[in-house]
């Protein structure tokens, strides 16, 4: 993370008008522990484009853990919208990850939300 108050815990806080910056060189990605096995069908990212379009992260992918290795469940490519709404074959999993591939013009990654959902 950037600083304390731009943490990843702010990606999954429930404010868009949070967000978690990472400007550290390596890997960029958040993970969550959904405490138990949960179907998901559907993920949706807010990225930072409201403070400046070149905010917007470009290549990403959400990643379930399946024993040591995480696999790609669905993968973005060359994003220009700030509203990412992403429906997927639904499945389950107790771990899942937002990897970032190539985050913005300046490699800073800028999340405002992150929220995954069930078919329900």
């Amino acid at each position: 993370q950037t600083n304390s108050s731009e943490s990843a815990a702010m990606a999954i806080d429930g404010n868009e008008s949070t967000k978690w910056c990472q400007d550290s060189i390596g890997d960029k990605w958040i993970a969550i522990d959904l405490g138990k096995p949960t179907q998901i069908a559907e993920w949706w990212i807010k990225h930072a484009g409201m403070e400046s379009v070149t905010y917007i992260t470009a290549d990403f992918k959400l990643q379930k853990l399946e024993g040591t290795e995480w696999v790609d469940v669905d993968v973005v490519s060359d994003n220009k919208l700030n509203t990412t709404d992403r429906k997927v074959t639904p499945f389950i999993a107790q771990h899942v990850r937002l990897y970032i591939a190539k985050s913005t013009r300046n490699k800073v990654v800028r999340i405002n939300e992150f929220k995954l959902f069930g078919t329900n």
